[in-house]
């Protein structure tokens, strides 16, 4: 409820000169902000919140604009103004819809989203079109729908899709960030000198592998070499406490090291899955180290997870020293800032509670600023943020699956198995 209503929090006044008594101050949740000011509150995937928040919710929907909503957390204000202007908007899962409580739902109205695509050759190769071209905008290429009709590349480009995906059950949201993945990999892939006449064709069916989330396939050579030389040699690796990793001779850990770093040039996180003590982490360690997008000085935080792990382990927590409140960044909250590679060890020992807290990091939404529960201050995430979560298989003791909300939202990999 705090996140959404408000909390008390120590009072800034503490880190100033000022005069005042109060140690504790209220900041009003990001519901109450909405409600008062007339803002489109937008929650995602009601059908997982707690019942303490749909009891409050439905008090809401109980009033009227001009009404008041009790805010009896509050001492200093006991209600809210509902503004005329203030809308709720949700999202929920098909398949949870019919889970939660009737009388709640019937205070909305319901629109159902079956299927966003028109699904014939016209509209799906136009539409594929249209996300190219607003994917090369993103890379401050810019195109016109005219320049993409005679464009053969793009023009190839949007054929290949349409052959390889699947019309009757591809979405709106897995062709946008096939488009994406495809444009920028067609933007990386420029540097190859002696360029093959199937380029184009690599790129797009290598884009389409890396994203089909759970399946192993062999990458292109062509393309790996071209992966691998960006990593950094030896020589420009800065000392580490850490046991040499050798994978150059490897070429099952050469694959997955050129997977990783193809995964974190369109930030596509993932999971590492196998045995334990056959080298996981260390090449997760290994990989943040070589990654040349990782800050000089800091190449990555991990943190190892266990039933205990709790969200403010990971993104922190506020403290007072000498009279002065101060908020110390986890390890996670640190690295989307940063821009750092972050390594959950041992990721599915955590309860569902908290890898569902981990779900901001999934988000696509590099260099914005965004809003994390329990963090008082918006964020900036830097587009050099990588998340690389290694686990044991699931059917150890203690493992969690990873819940729904974010599991589609990772890569994983199994790690090589070992030739005796």
């Amino acid at each position: 409820n705090s996140d959404f209503i408000g909390k008390e929090v120590p009072s800034n006044h503490l880190n100033s000169d000022v005069n005042d008594n109060n140690l504790i101050e209220w900041v009003d949740g990001f519901l109450s902000i909405a409600i008062e000011n007339g803002y489109i509150a937008i929650i995602d995937n009601i059908d997982e919140a707690q019942p303490t928040i749909l009891e409050r919710l439905n008090g809401l929907l109980d009033k009227s604009a001009g009404e008041k909503f009790a805010t009896p957390e509050n001492a200093n204000r006991s209600s809210i103004t509902i503004n005329k202007d203030f809308h709720l908007l949700c999202t929920s899962k098909y398949e949870n819809f019919d889970q939660m409580s009737p009388a709640f739902i019937n205070r909305f109205d319901v629109v159902f989203l079956e299927d966003q695509i028109e699904r014939n050759e016209i509209n799906i190769k136009s539409l594929i079109k249209k996300l190219i071209i607003h994917a090369y905008k993103k890379l401050n290429i810019i195109m016109s729908d005219q320049q993409a009709n005679k464009d053969s590349k793009i023009i190839k480009i949007i054929d290949l899709i349409y052959s390889k995906v699947d019309h009757s059950s591809i979405n709106m949201s897995n062709l946008s960030q096939l488009c994406m993945t495809v444009t920028k990999f067609d933007d990386y892939f420029q540097k190859i000198k002696e360029k093959p006449k199937n380029l184009v064709d690599l790129i797009v069916n290598f884009s389409i592998n890396l994203l089909n989330k759970n399946e192993n396939f062999e990458i292109p050579k062509l393309l790996k070499e071209e992966l691998l030389s960006d990593l950094k040699s030896p020589e420009e690796q800065i000392e580490s406490v850490d046991d040499k990793f050798f994978f150059n001779n490897l070429e099952p850990l050469k694959d997955l090291m050129a997977k990783l770093y193809a995964c974190s040039l369109i930030n596509l996180p993932v999971c590492i899955v196998g045995q334990t003590g056959i080298g996981k982490t260390s090449l997760a360690r290994e990989f943040a180290r070589i990654r040349p997008l990782s800050d000089n000085s800091i190449q990555f935080l991990m943190q190892s997870f266990s039933s205990d792990t709790k969200p403010k382990h990971i993104f922190g927590t506020p403290t007072i020293k000498n009279g002065k409140i101060n908020f110390n960044n986890g390890t996670l909250l640190t690295s989307m800032i940063k821009g750092l590679t972050f390594i959950a060890d041992e990721f599915n020992l955590s309860p569902i509670s908290t890898m569902k807290a981990v779900a901001p990091a999934f988000e696509p939404i590099n260099d914005q600023s965004i809003i994390i529960s329990g963090i008082d201050e918006p964020i900036k995430v830097s587009p050099n943020f990588f998340f690389i979560a290694c686990q044991n298989e699931l059917g150890m003791v203690g493992r969690n699956k990873i819940p729904s909300t974010i599991d589609y939202k990772i890569r994983f990999f199994d790690y090589p198995k070992q030739k005796i």
